[in-house]
């Protein structure tokens, strides 16, 4: 398989081009600066110069391939209103440009990494990827651009294109330098004793478990779970529930389009094409 996949260089992204390279899947892979990304170049990828505002670039990577990953994005919270007008055309117009250019390649299977941070606050309720959030009450910025985005994807999807999104929480592991791994470490050290917001739901996934089960094909048929194209798939992680009071609720992990299980409650949990950090105040 040969697969064009976005965000190679970020946290998410980078783990799955390892795991596609792994099967010997040819990647070809978009980079603002081919001289930053050596480690992709020894892996074997094609790097094809560009970001998500460059459709030529776009263009010229997709023909021949037959899936598509899209996993870059801007994450930021709390940022100023004069950063606003960058992150809508990175996070929104850009995930509009990839998926529309590899719909139009003819490319076989799509996969957008969204968020589950798309639900937003769901006050409590236990939702699953029929969940109609109403567009309101955002926690930041952040928030508002990947739940339009997300829209994005759906309206895409509505229309017949082979397109499946993913939605993982907030994403830890090796080599994460965001905030929420430094919270993680401070916290398993006991060098930082808290509550976490304890009224709000949070759920956290391993980096190796986005990408655990082989990435779908272009030709790959509905699994033995049910997953099927034009569908949401929720990855949730395992919290130890140690202290109830730092961590919660436990959350078990799933990787098709069947209801949330239960004890998921996203309230504001964060998700993102490199890692996931704590939302910024209401």
């Amino acid at each position: 398989m040969k697969a064009f996949v976005t965000g190679a260089t970020g946290f998410i992204g980078g783990h799955l081009v390892r795991k596609l390279r792994e099967r010997d899947d040819e990647v070809v892979a978009l980079v603002r600066s081919p001289d930053k990304a050596w480690a992709l170049r020894e892996m074997g990828c094609e790097l094809v110069q560009g970001d998500l505002g460059d459709e030529p670039a776009m263009k010229s990577g997709l023909p021949g391939c037959h899936a598509a990953f899209h996993s870059a994005a801007m994450y930021k919270v709390g940022i100023p209103s004069g950063q606003h007008p960058e992150m809508w055309e990175a996070n929104v117009r850009g995930t509009e440009r990839v998926l529309e250019a590899a719909v139009e390649a003819g490319v076989q299977r799509v996969v957008y990494i969204s968020t589950v941070n798309a639900f937003g606050n769901t006050r409590g309720e236990v939702v699953d990827e029929t969940y109609d959030r109403r567009g309101d009450g955002f926690l930041s910025y952040y928030d508002e651009t990947k739940f339009r985005a997300h829209q994005i994807a759906q309206d895409l999807i509505e229309k017949g294109a082979p397109l499946l999104i993913a939605q993982p929480g907030g994403v830890y592991g090796p080599g994460d330098t965001s905030d929420l791994a430094n919270l993680i470490d401070q916290v398993r050290t006991r060098r930082l004793k808290f509550k976490v917001f304890p009224h709000t739901g949070f759920n956290f996934v391993h980096r190796g478990r986005c990408c655990r089960r082989d990435p779908p094909g272009p030709r790959q048929g509905p699994d033995r779970r049910g997953l099927r194209p034009g569908r949401a798939a929720h990855d949730h992680g395992r919290a130890r529930r140690e202290d109830r009071r730092t961590l919660r609720p436990q959350a078990t992990t799933v990787h098709h389009a069947s209801p949330a299980h239960q004890g998921f409650r996203p309230s504001g949990a964060p998700g993102d094409s490199h890692h996931a950090a704590p939302p910024e105040p209401p």
